[in-house]
C-alpha cells in the first residue's frame, strides 16, 4: 500500500504521532516511537511490502501506537574471563510494534534462503525468545 500525500496528511490528522522523516533523511522519532518511513529505511522489499500492507493500515486506525525499525536488544551482555574480553550479543528483529490494549509484537522478516546464510541466527532468535518475548509476554512472528 502506498500513500497518496492526500492519504498520509488524512493519517497525521487521525493520529498525531506519525510524523514525517527529519532533516538529511533521518526519521525523526516522536513521545510514541512513531516515525514515517521510506523505502531507503528497510533492508529488503518483504520488509517494506510487509510496512505497507500490514502495519501502515493498523497505524491509520489507532491500531498499532508504536512502531520501530530495527531495534536492537541485547541478547548476551559482555564478560570478561581469565583477561579475555567478549562483546555483548544482539539481536534485530525487522519490527517492534505497540498495540494501543498494550500487547507487544516483535516481527522478523527473512526468507529461508537468509535464515540458512545466518549460522548464528537461529541461536540469536531462541536467546532473543528466551530473555525479552517470554518474560515480558510479547509475541514473536517470523
Amino acid at each position: 500500500m502506498n500513500w497518496t500525500e492526500e492519504e498520509l496528511k488524512k493519517a497525521m490528522q487521525n493520529n498525531p504521532a506519525i510524523r514525517i522523516q527529519g532533516e538529511g533523511g533521518k526519521p525523526s522519532p516522536t513521545r510514541t516511537g512513531m516515525v514515517a518511513y521510506t523505502r531507503e529505511d528497510f533492508d529488503s522489499e518483504a520488509e517494506w511490502r510487509y510496512y505497507n500492507n500490514r502495519i501502515l493500515p493498523a497505524i491509520e486506525t489507532g491500531r498499532i501506537i508504536t512502531c520501530k525499525i530495527h531495534e536492537t536488544f541485547t541478547v548476551v551482555p559482555p564478560v570478561e574471563h581469565r583477561g579475555q574480553k567478549h562483546k555483548q550479543r544482539e539481536y534485530t528483529p525487522d519490527f517492534y510494534l505497540q498495540y494501543a490494549d498494550g500487547a507487544i509484537e516483535v516481527v522478523e522478516i527473512k526468507g529461508q534462503k537468509v535464515k540458512k546464510l545466518q549460522r548464528d541466527y537461529p541461536i540469536r532468535r531462541q536467546l532473543f525468545l528466551l530473555n525479552h518475548c517470554v518474560p515480558n509476554g510479547w509475541r514473536f512472528i517470523e
